[in-house]
């Protein structure tokens, strides 16, 4: 799994579910901090360091922070494929897990970022592989990821660009497979370039693993209702919010608890101290709202880890919004690291300053399942996995996309009616405009009412044990009964079967315009020796 802490929490939500089933788990993702923190809150999982510290490179590399803070999808895809390109040893750390005597897995978990080396897994080391994504898409009825919508459909040839610069990645991964001693490359055999970039997202699309999407089946119907059939939505993978509390308040060695030191949890959910802040805060806002007619509750705004323009400019624009709606907010400091030593560095404007400090709470980060429903709205960047808690909050709640599935989710916010969600680019809205919209989703009775029925549709899935018992069907009903070796194998004769299917094609097109150049050279070589090319041209010459 691989990604920000947001792309790996469903998987660990997913993971400690497993071991509380009684199965051994370990993780491989990125080594960073953020992950090692998070996965060793739960008991039971183990990191596997995989591939590089993407966070690391976010933060260092210049080109990665200005395709970022622009929004930039393609340059940001391009900048992906050359760190993978940079990335030398995943194979290897694949390899090295996935060969091991002692961690062969019975059974391997991917999500879309790790999708290469589960059919690797499957197709060549025959380890049964399920894939579940935290997102999914198509492109049938609208463009996705915030690409125009361009007549006649023709925005497909912009996601097929998209999707052969993330093939050029797997051709990359694919390479250096067969370089490894015992290895060998995969790719033209099981999933050729055309396959793939033609197929995905469509209705007749037949993903090689078998894959879930951990989003509510309410988002299909929105953002794809005519995806393949052989997706399913198994609604959101999250972790409790009694278990993130708990987490924050233990020191138990439990399995159902934290077995990290304080220090550790409070980088991950907040920790006791960051509680205590957070529900100070509250309860002054509540005694505070009979006496401020116009304030209702405290705002969330949180935008993870992503990064518009500048962190100066980020801090400035929440603090401006909240002030002009006259909130009071609680922000989160993510990755662009929003606080009140950046605000002070950022301006000299004293009011917004002095409203900052009277009336916003900054903190590093909170457990978003308990925060969350104790607040009157919620301002983010689109996430999955806050948009999934958003929702389950059963607040109204705005989305300010900057790029990729962000500007889905704003479009399924819009199309719910729980909120608002901006079809332009976070770094293009105001703080006008987004205290127009927090005034909006505030004094709206009919968003409120909708956010508390799509909210309590919501709380009633359970991504995390959904996974857990496709999980164990998988294994009971195909890997037991030895249908998982039979299917790779229809699989393997399916592709075979297009492979023949465009060679037939191409030597039939070749047949087609060699047949119409032989007739071309005719009718010139007809014409040169002074003879009519026609009836017509013998009539009236």
């Amino acid at each position: 799994m691989l990604g920000s802490r947001g792309d790996i929490q469903p998987y660990v939500a997913i993971g400690f579910r497993l071991v509380q089933a009684g199965y051994r788990v370990r993780i491989m993702t990125n080594p960073s901090a953020t992950h090692r923190e998070l996965v060793a809150q739960f008991a039971g999982l183990t990191l596997v360091p995989f591939s590089v510290d993407v966070e690391r490179h976010l933060a260092q590399d210049d080109t990665a922070r200005q395709v970022m803070a622009a929004g930039d999808l393609f340059g940001f895809a391009a900048w992906l494929h050359k760190l993978d390109t940079l990335d030398t040893a995943r194979g290897t750390q694949f390899i090295t897990e996935l060969r091991s005597k002692d961690h062969r897995p019975d059974l391997l978990i991917v999500s879309h970022l790790t999708d290469y080396f589960g059919i690797y897994a499957a197709h060549h080391l025959q380890i049964p592989t399920l894939k579940f994504d935290l997102q999914s898409m198509s492109y049938e009825d609208r463009a996705p990821m915030g690409l125009p919508n361009l007549p006649f459909g023709l925005h497909r040839y912009l996601m097929q660009y998209f999707m052969t610069v993330i093939y050029a990645s797997y051709v990359t991964f694919d390479q250096r497979m067969g370089l490894i001693p015992g290895e060998c490359s995969i790719l033209q055999k099981v999933l050729p370039k055309q396959f793939f970039v033609q197929g995905s997202f469509t209705a007749t699309y037949q993903p090689l693993l078998p894959n879930y999407v951990c989003q509510s089946p309410v988002l299909r119907n929105i953002l794809c209702p005519h995806i393949s059939p052989h997706i399913q939505f198994i609604g959101a993978a999250t972790i409790p919010k009694e278990l993130q509390v708990q987490v924050i308040t233990s020191d138990s060695s439990s399995t159902h608890q934290a077995t990290t030191t304080t220090s550790t949890r409070s980088a991950s959910f907040g920790g006791t101290k960051t509680q205590a802040q957070i529900k100070a805060f509250l309860a002054a806002a509540n005694n505070d709202n009979a006496a401020a007619t116009n304030s209702k509750g405290v705002v969330y705004m949180g935008w993870g880890s992503m990064i518009s323009i500048s962190s100066e400019t980020m801090v400035v624009f929440a603090v401006e919004t909240l002030r002009k709606c006259q909130q009071r907010g609680i922000v989160l400091g993510g990755w662009a690291n929003l606080n009140m030593q950046t605000l002070e560095r950022a301006t000299q404007d004293a009011t917004i300053v002095d409203y900052a400090r009277k009336n916003v709470l900054f903190i590093d980060t909170a457990p978003h399942e308990w925060l969350f429903p104790q607040c009157s709205c919620i301002v983010h960047h689109g996430g999955a996995g806050t948009t999934a808690a958003a929702l389950r909050a059963s607040v109204p709640t705005i989305i300010t996309p900057v790029f990729v599935d962000q500007f889905d989710h704003a479009y399924a916010i819009e199309k719910l009616g729980v909120g608002v969600g901006f079809s332009k680019q976070l770094q293009k809205v105001t703080p006008i405009e987004l205290a127009s919209a927090i005034r909006t989703v505030l004094s709206s009775p009919e968003i409120v009412q909708r956010a508390q029925e799509i909210g309590t549709i919501m709380l009633q899935e359970n991504g995390a044990r959904e996974a857990v018992t496709i999980i164990q069907h998988y294994w009971e009903n195909t890997v037991r009964t030895g249908m998982f070796t039979k299917t790779v194998d229809r699989r393997y004769a399916e592709i075979q079967h297009w492979h023949r299917q465009q060679n037939r094609r191409r030597k039939t097109m070749m047949m087609a315009c060699s047949a119409v150049g032989v007739g071309v050279l005719l009718a010139v070589a007809w014409t040169r020796h002074g003879r009519p090319l026609s009836l017509q041209a013998r009539i009236y010459h």
